[in-house]
């Protein structure tokens, strides 16, 4: 977002001034910036692509070092800054309002990175001139005004860093690139008052670029990072011995009166709409058992300290009732998080990658077999509690349909069926059936093939009835085909792009934007065209 907003320039050391006397800043020669681009992080690393400077001098247009830069972002609504600011140099001074410092060098100049993003695109804007004040303090004078900046952020929703999916928003502000007729501020990139494709092509650069693939912690408290995205089914399901829509079974009991043979838990999907291949996903177990007291040793897996270590094997293929999305499968890698949690549940993370296999919309797929075999249960060297209740909950699970992390979709939890039962329900536990996320949502699927030197086929779906806009647009913004337009009825729609412009000639090989707006959404996904 953009908006403007004050600097303070509080002086802690005079620079150039007769003895006694403290240098007092000057508006009219201090140097700010004409923007300034919020941005992500990678690590603890802020993206270089917000670098701005503010250079303090006096009325006799000398530096001033020692000075301390403060930038207030408080009157600017939409945006929230990070919580976090690791930028050497620059100092979160407070939340609220949104404060950062830096002090001035030698030069005068303090050098800011400020990590943050659009917090909340639907409150007032304010006047597009100004949001904020800048001002400057020496000593106990009172504060001296420099002048006004605008603000952006290319983090446009506030979540998982900067993606296609901040583009996608940002097209949505823009209905008619290369210059578009409303103005929002918190998108404005190089703070001329307008949006047009420079905007969209500074957008796109921090996207490829990577450097901004997180979202710093906010200072407004809201999650910075939520990959979930609704699917019109979201149900996970977990059974022993089969799928549940199979013969599974959602519970399991057992003597623990020998170490020889394996229980398999049988974790499983209902696929959503608009996924056509998966290359892998990622799953999560969690194991809860009696609440107030430690999770039974005998379901302690993680290695080396689990008394049971090795007593997992995973599998992705099997003879169940059901498909079986895992066919051809790598062994999955598994992961133990660092105890953390109530002391009664542990956690069990799988990252398997597939072969690439079309998923039909409704249709149970078993994703991954666990076998928990018997040893250590009963004589010397036993891990205690094998006959204690234990639940199972698969508890997300993460479809990677390409290498790309913005094509992944999350599925939480829709129901019930993602628990299963060991010797009973343990005391404490409760999972209630739970709303399967949104109704059922709009879609658009990745287009096929990818990249394409050919026609491409592109799947998208309508929740009911809606006026739809199917278009292609250059990296530069720039519309280059409208495929469709009007009034569809509710399902899934198919069209084909040849790779051609408007007027029927061939467009040159390189990045595009296939961007679907319908009247409960708005879905950008990228294309590759080769010749």
């Amino acid at each position: 977002m953009s908006a403007r907003l004050m600097v303070v320039a509080m002086i802690v050391a005079p620079a150039l001034a007769a003895p006694g006397v403290q240098a007092q800043p000057s508006p009219a020669n201090s140097t700010l910036p004409p923007v300034i681009a919020l941005v992500g992080k990678t690590g603890d690393t802020p993206d270089p692509a917000g670098f701005f400077q503010v250079i303090v001098r006096d009325a006799l247009n000398a530096p001033i070092a020692g000075a301390k830069v403060v930038i207030d972002f408080g009157g600017c609504a939409q945006i929230t800054i990070g919580s976090q600011q690791t930028y050497p140099g620059v100092t979160l001074e407070q939340c609220s309002p949104g404060t950062v410092s830096a002090l001035t060098d030698g030069s005068g100049t303090a050098r800011f990175v400020v990590m943050g993003c659009v917090g909340n695109r639907n409150a007032a804007e304010g006047a597009q001139n100004g949001c904020g004040v800048i001002r400057a303090e020496v000593g106990t004078d009172p504060p001296v005004q420099l002048g006004v900046v605008r603000v952006a952020a290319f983090d446009e929703n506030g979540i998982n860093g900067v993606r296609f999916e901040d583009q996608s928003l940002w097209l949505n502000d823009c209905s008619t690139p290369p210059i578009c007729l409303d103005y929002h501020q918190r998108s404005d990139f190089d703070g001329d008052g307008f949006l047009t494709v420079n905007d969209l092509s500074a957008l796109t650069a921090v996207i490829c670029a990577r450097r901004s693939a997180q979202t710093a912690p906010r200072c407004d408290g809201a999650p910075a990072n939520n990959t979930a995205r609704a699917a019109d089914i979201v149900d996970l399901r977990l059974a022993w011995d089969d799928c549940r829509g199979g013969a599974g079974s959602t519970t399991k009991s057992f003597a623990c009166n020998t170490n020889s043979g394996t229980r398999t838990l049988v974790a499983s999907i209902r696929a959503p709409a608009g996924v056509n291949s998966l290359i892998g996903f990622d799953a999560e177990l969690e194991v809860v058992g009696n609440l107030g007291v430690a999770l039974p040793q005998w379901w302690r897996f993680e290695s080396p300290t689990g008394c049971r270590s090795g007593a997992l094997s995973f599998s992705g293929t099997g003879s169940f009732g059901c498909a079986d999305v895992g066919e051809g499968s790598l062994c999955p890698g598994v992961d133990y998080p660092a105890p953390g949690g109530p002391p009664n549940e542990e956690r069990i993370r799988l990252t398997a990658a597939t072969s690439t296999t079309a998923l039909t919309s409704g249709q149970e797929y078993v994703l991954i077999a666990v076998g928990i075999n018997s040893s250590k249960t009963t004589g010397t060297g036993a891990c205690a509690d094998c006959n204690q209740p234990v639940a199972v909950v698969l508890q997300s699970v993460r479809l990677r349909q390409s290498a790309d992390p913005d094509l992944a979709i999350n599925i939480l939890p829709g129901s019930t069926a993602a628990v299963a039962y060991w010797q009973g329900v343990p005391a404490g536990f409760s999972i209630t059936d739970v709303p399967a996320g949104p109704s059922p949502t709009d879609w658009l699927a990745p287009p096929a093939p990818d990249p394409a030197a050919g026609p491409v086929t592109i799947l998208f779906g309508l929740a009911r009835e809606s006026r739809v806009s199917l278009v292609v647009y250059d990296v530069a913004g720039r519309r280059v085909r409208v495929l469709r337009s009007g009034t569809l009825p509710a399902g899934e729609h198919a069209e084909t792009w040849d790779g051609q412009g408007e007027g029927g000639e061939r467009l040159p090989g390189g990045v595009f934007f296939l961007r679907l707006a319908t009247d409960q959404r708005v879905v950008t996904r990228p294309i590759v065209r080769i010749h």
